[in-house]
């Protein structure tokens, strides 16, 4: 019988479901210890994964994970506090990111490029927030970017403008040229306009 593990917070087993899961595990030749040693382990392997991805767990990850939590004999419970307690810190980094990156998308809404004063205020949110320069750098490079090109957008939108006018205006000068150019090599008819004199 083919054991298929799924991540602790998918595990939704019945408690009978529970002790037939225990049986295959028990009949794959999987030990249970349910020690503090064997959580510690667990605990372990949860923070290298979570340190190679910055907190965010693969699929397969999860699976090893799930796999090993049966192989140590740790609870679901224990399993899901112990994530809690290791994704916090991460979790944590990203809300200061996330707030940061807020601030800095309101300050370039209302001034660009940004003054001395505005630059000084966000440093000091990004000191009262922990974070480092090289912490909020690709967050600066990125919006900077954005806003360079929504600049150059702008620029490249009103010399199209520009061009579009001078071109309806050149062609507007033509036609008038062309007709007053028509109108002075045909000089008008003297004679008046009287019905039936048009043939």
């Amino acid at each position: 019988m083919k054991l298929v593990l799924q991540h602790p917070s998918q595990n939704r087993l019945a408690e009978a479901d529970k002790q037939e899961l225990l049986k295959q595990a028990v009949g794959d030749g999987i030990v249970f210890k349910n020690t503090v040693e064997s959580k510690n382990q667990y605990r372990e392997e949860f923070e290298r994964f979570a340190r190679a991805n910055f907190g965010e767990l693969s699929a397969l990850d999860r699976q090893i994970l799930a796999a090993l939590r049966i192989k140590l004999g740790v609870l679901p419970q224990q399993a899901a506090a112990i994530k809690k307690e290791v994704l916090k810190p991460y979790q944590d980094y990203n809300r200061k990111l996330q707030r940061y990156q807020q601030a800095l998308i309101e300050a370039f809404r209302h001034e660009y490029p940004l003054r001395y004063e505005t630059h000084n205020n966000l440093k000091r949110l990004q000191e009262i927030l922990g974070l480092q320069d090289e912490d909020v750098a690709p967050i600066e490079a990125k919006m900077v970017k954005q806003k360079k090109d929504a600049v150059w957008t702008n620029k490249l939108a009103i010399v199209m403008i520009i061009t579009s006018l001078t071109l309806l205006a050149g062609i507007g000068y033509w036609a008038v040229a062309n007709l007053l150019n028509n109108y002075q090599q045909e000089p008008p008819s003297t004679q008046p306009l009287v019905p039936g004199s048009l043939r």
